[in-house]
């Protein structure tokens, strides 16, 4: 059985994967998160991250800090080509495979070489290169209708980005489809004509005509209607097709240049009358280009490709003022359950509320911290965890607990208890303070604070692994990050 993967699956992909971030209600069901403080065995390669549950888990305990991924954090993107002249660019139609490539080699469409963004940020698709020929005029026509610029390409603008957007919200190869201003068109209209094989032996003195003709007229065939072309020869071949009639709803057309079906004007043709023979040596071929359902603008994702999601977000110091510590992964969770409706941030680390340090002195991010906890039967064992934050202000002492946090028996135990916390590298060592109380907006019971999102709920759909990032007072961290389908 020969099946495929269509190119709809993977923009259905990438559709769904943008509404799954939100609600009907406009509540959050994603978001970004940051986490592991330990360094890699080599921190300028850090490893790939394995798609099992094993990897799940320990990203989980890993993870420190979360923000709300809003609509407005999410786009289609597809490739960033800006217009430069003197490149030949691929052209937009509707039957290219292996057998039939484009002109850089693509067998798909989304792979060609054919969407460009101008100087003043409107985007365009190429409906014709000539031939194969360079560009060297910028597509600048701000119309909803194709245009020939002075080189022979055709061009259609499909939508514009605004300054803003293109700074916010591109990548270094990449670039956002919007809905700022989209192009109109009609369904099925027919804007190109290609020549395959210019043929010979055509006559620009036919039979019939009192002049001679150096172009003639005919009507575009198939299940729409209205689309003419006018037909230029030149030398004996075709050297140009212009539609001078765009029609409306083909789904499949061909140029009807054959004996008898030309004619020296629109008007013979639209009376059928004094039709022509342009005579030719019967190799001429020609292909209609049939443009994306519904007509460009209908579905620019469809239409341009944009089965890549980009999803950009900011970490703001303001909002994560209580985690200083150095991150190493990326990614986004969805369908958590959380400990509170909707909210901007969540903590996803532990926390003790521990009392004051000597003035000056604080716990070092990242370092290992230590607590010694009895267990039911009386024995000692030793808590481990890595900091991802300290207020000094209200003593709340924020850590992390993976697989990498074990006691020598090789178990995990949770901080508890009235023992005193300390830390490995600072030497600092303070004892928690039992009580209970809301600090900073967590609820602290008996000194001590869970995640606000119930562990391993939810679902993981992205993960990257970084080179740390070192967080700072002074900066706020930019994340982009680009998921394809």
């Amino acid at each position: 059985m020969a099946t495929v993967n269509t190119n709809d699956l993977r923009v259905k992909n990438a559709k769904n994967l943008i509404k799954s971030f939100t609600g009907p209600d406009g509540e959050a069901l994603a978001y970004l998160f940051v986490g592991r403080v330990q360094p890699w065995f080599d921190e300028n390669l850090p490893p790939t991250p394995q798609n099992n549950y094993k990897t799940f888990y320990d990203t989980y305990d890993n993870l420190y800090a979360m923000k709300r991924i809003a609509q407005t954090d999410s786009y289609h993107m597809i490739p960033k080509l800006n217009w430069v002249s003197g490149v030949v660019y691929d052209y937009y139609r509707q039957d290219y495979t292996t057998a039939n490539k484009s002109y850089t080699g693509a067998s798909n469409l989304y792979d060609c070489r054919w969407i460009v963004r101008n100087q003043t940020n409107n985007v365009y698709v190429c409906l014709n290169n000539k031939e194969g020929i360079p560009s060297t005029s910028e597509p600048q026509n701000t119309s909803n209708e194709p245009f020939v610029t002075a080189d022979g390409y055709q061009w259609q603008r499909v939508y514009n980005l605004t300054a803003g957007d293109y700074a916010d919200y591109s990548t270094n190869n990449f670039m956002p489809i919007t809905t700022t201003e989209v192009v109109t068109a009609t369904d099925g209209a027919i804007s190109t004509v290609i020549i395959e094989n210019p043929g010979g032996s055509f006559t620009v003195n036919p039979i019939g005509a009192p002049n001679q003709i150096p172009f003639y007229f005919c009507n575009i065939d198939g299940d729409g209607s209205g689309a003419v072309a006018k037909v230029t020869i030149t030398g004996g071949q075709v050297s140009d097709i212009e539609v001078v009639r765009s029609g409306s709803g083909y789904t499949y057309a061909t140029l009807d240049f054959t004996s008898n079906n030309v004619y020296a004007s629109l008007s013979n043709l639209d009376q059928e009358k004094n039709a022509l023979n342009p005579e030719g040596d019967g190799t001429f071929r020609s292909t209609v280009i049939i443009p994306p359902p519904g007509g460009w603008g209908t579905d620019l994702v469809r239409e341009l490709g944009g089965t890549r999601v980009g999803v950009f977000s900011s970490l703001d110091y303001n909002l994560f003022q209580y985690f200083e510590a150095s991150f190493r992964q990326l990614g986004i969770l969805q369908d958590m359950t959380l400990s509170s409706t909707n909210p901007t941030s969540v903590e996803v680390c532990y926390a003790v509320h521990v009392e004051d340090l000597l003035p000056g002195n604080t716990y070092s991010m990242s370092e290992t911290i230590t607590q010694v906890v009895t267990d039911d039967d009386g024995v000692d064992h030793l808590a481990k965890g890595f900091v991802v934050g300290y207020d000094e202000d209200t003593g709340v002492l924020r850590y992390t607990q993976s697989s990498a946090n074990v006691d020598v028996d090789g178990n995990l135990y949770r901080f508890k208890g009235d023992k005193k916390v300390t830390g490995l590298t600072s030497e600092q060592s303070s004892s928690p303070v039992i009580s209970t109380e809301i600090i900073t907006d967590v609820q602290f019971i008996a000194g001590y604070a869970t995640p606000e999102v119930t562990p391993y709920s939810g679902i993981m759909t992205y993960l990257t692994n970084i080179s740390p990032v070192t967080r700072d007072p002074l900066q706020t961290e930019r994340i982009s990050l680009l998921i394809a389908f």
